[in-house]
């Protein structure tokens, strides 16, 4: 069986930064693509195609924007630590887009509980405790709504009802551990950011 297709199957191979650079979101020449364009952004080994109306670029498939290379330890003091973090670059995320976050923790048999946070550049999105020689595994969703960039599900237990990110501008997503006490410890097992 043979197949056809009238259409530009794949545009070439860039990073994000360059796609937006040759082909903007909003962009004249983004809408001037024919339906069913790829294009290949080298820098997550992940295919994107313009939106439907033309306006943006769509991931086609779940992206790793990046993940923990190996596990790290948080044993002395009291200050909040990133342990984790991962650069989202500006124009990644549309309307309607959406970000996962796992983290696996392990706590040593410390005096009290670790404190676990998930950060958006200095804004706290989610935050969880993980007992004295417990496992604390965390698995986060947020998502874009359709009506713009402030619409947002997230933890409201731990997050101010109403709060805005304007996920279309560049920013820094971090997990951070925080002890008690100081001389307490705990690992940062895996953790990983995906766009959806």
């Amino acid at each position: 069986m043979r197949l056809s297709n009238p259409h530009s199957l794949y545009l070439g191979t860039y990073t994000f930064a360059g796609l937006q650079s040759a082909y903007p979101n909003g962009s004249a020449a983004l809408a001037a693509l024919p339906a069913g364009t790829l294009a290949m952004v080298s820098d997550w080994g992940a295919l994107f195609t313009p939106s439907s109306d033309g306006a943006r670029w769509i991931n086609v498939s779940n992206i790793v924007l990046g993940r923990l290379a190996s596990p790290v330890t948080v044993n002395s003091g009291t200050a909040a630590v990133a342990v984790f973090s991962c650069s989202v670059p500006a124009n990644l995320m549309g309307p309607t887009s959406g970000l996962r976050w796992r983290h696996g923790v392990k706590a040593a048999a410390n005096a009290t509980s670790i404190t676990i946070a998930s950060m958006f550049d200095s804004t706290q999105i989610d935050a969880n405790s993980c007992s004295p020689s417990a496992a604390n595994t965390g698995f986060c969703e947020l998502w874009n709504h359709g009506v713009g960039s402030n619409d947002y599900t997230y933890n409201t237990v731990y997050s101010t009802t109403g709060l805005t990110l304007a996920t279309h501008n560049a920013w820094t997503f971090s997990v951070t551990l925080k002890p008690n006490n100081s001389g307490d410890s705990a690992t940062l097992r895996n953790a990983y950011l995906e766009l959806l």
